[in-house]
């Protein structure tokens, strides 16, 4: 096997409700943290840190927990929006959008998705699912909600 031939890809999340672990009708298509997207929105942030070293300024907590929001609304490629568990449409304040940072953003101000979409990014072997590396195995998380 030529191992420089292994990539990673993109991945279907699909989002659980917290109180049952059944599917809402809501799939994120998550990337790996060398999306030039994602990488982007780290090196910016990065930059925050480097200068409030430099000048001696202290990050607030606030602004911390809004980069590292952020850095995971990045890691969110696209939203595919459908029917949960319980048979009802999924939706977001009424609307079933496009996505957009701004809106991955908003959406991980609720702890329980936000936890899902940390752990979602932490499972590096989907990454590679599609691939034969030996180390990933078919996982029920790859696939959208229909």
């Amino acid at each position: 096997m030529d191992l420089s031939a292994i990539e990673p890809s993109p991945y279907w999340y699909e989002v659980k409700n917290p109180a049952t672990g059944k599917p809402i009708g809501l799939s994120l298509l998550i990337c790996d943290p060398t999306d030039p997207d994602y990488e982007a929105v780290e090196s910016a942030h990065n930059k925050v840190f480097t200068s409030a070293a430099r000048d001696g300024v202290e990050v607030k907590e606030d602004e911390i927990e809004d980069m590292t929001r952020s850095k995971f609304a990045a890691r969110i490629k696209e939203f595919k929006w459908g029917k949960g568990a319980d048979g009802k449409p999924a939706s977001w304040n009424g609307k079933t959008p496009d996505y957009s940072h701004a809106t991955a953003k908003d959406m991980l101000t609720r702890d329980w998705l936000y936890r899902q979409v940390m752990q979602a990014c932490s499972k590096e072997a989907l990454f590679f699912q599609g691939q034969n590396t030996g180390s990933a195995e078919k996982s029920k998380d790859t696939q959208p909600t229909e």
